[in-house]
């Protein structure tokens, strides 16, 4: 999503997305099926309310557990990056978070960021290159580095967001944000799912509560 995707014009009762919205569904992948029975909006804002009811349960848990919240990081592309030259800077934010689901991060504070990345900081800076490769020694060197500064310690979590997506930080409080999410028809009963691209892997699901309960398995 472009940087203009979370705008202040974004108000409650404003009328769908048009296809062309930035919050249209992929145009491949999985679509979503919703009960004949009830209004398709009415049961997506029913099935978020009762998930981020949930969030904000699972913030409170994992504070008090052992597993430490880690920093969001921005990721901010490098122009023209040279050889052995990471093709991105880190830009630290004020918030920290855990991961929930593939691409999906829940806040101290129970809100929740989308199209975040969870990734763990190596433990050592590398520096053997029959490890890590004769072209690429340095930039991983340089990689390492940069997120040390950034204050990841190593083998600490971190989560990053993509520049582009930078705006999503505040969605979690977002009037509509629910059209991040779509609502699909699994074992005869609505559930609520968020679409994601991976690239050349093509569009997956997640499925945010079944997500949510899994990623607690590794945190409790």
């Amino acid at each position: 999503m472009r940087a203009d995707d979370v705008s202040p014009a974004m108000t409650p009762g404003h009328a769908a997305p048009v296809a062309t919205s930035p919050y249209a569904r992929p145009s491949t992948g999985p679509q979503p099926v919703v009960p004949s029975s009830a209004h398709p909006e009415q049961v997506r804002a029913d099935l978020l309310y009762e998930f981020e009811l949930e969030l904000r349960h699972t913030a409170k848990a994992l504070a008090r557990g052992k597993a430490a919240p880690a920093p969001i990081l921005v990721a901010v592309p490098v122009p023209d990056a040279k050889p052995g030259v990471p093709d991105v800077s880190w830009r630290t934010t004020e918030v920290r978070g855990w991961m929930v689901g593939p691409r999906l991060a829940v806040l101290e504070d129970g809100s929740w960021v989308p199209h975040t990345v969870g990734r763990t900081h190596k433990l050592d800076k590398p520096r053997h290159q029959k490890f890590f490769g004769d072209a690429n020694t340095k930039e991983y060197a340089q990689r390492w580095q940069d997120l040390t500064d950034a204050g990841v310690p190593p083998g600490g979590a971190y989560i990053y967001i993509d520049l582009e997506n930078e705006p999503m930080l505040g969605v979690g409080r977002h009037p509509r944000r629910a059209e991040l999410f779509e609502v699909q028809q699994i074992s005869g009963a609505p559930h609520l799912v968020m679409l994601y691209d991976r690239g050349t892997a093509g569009v997956k699901v997640s499925d945010v509560r079944e997500d949510l309960q899994k990623r607690l398995k590794d945190y409790l």
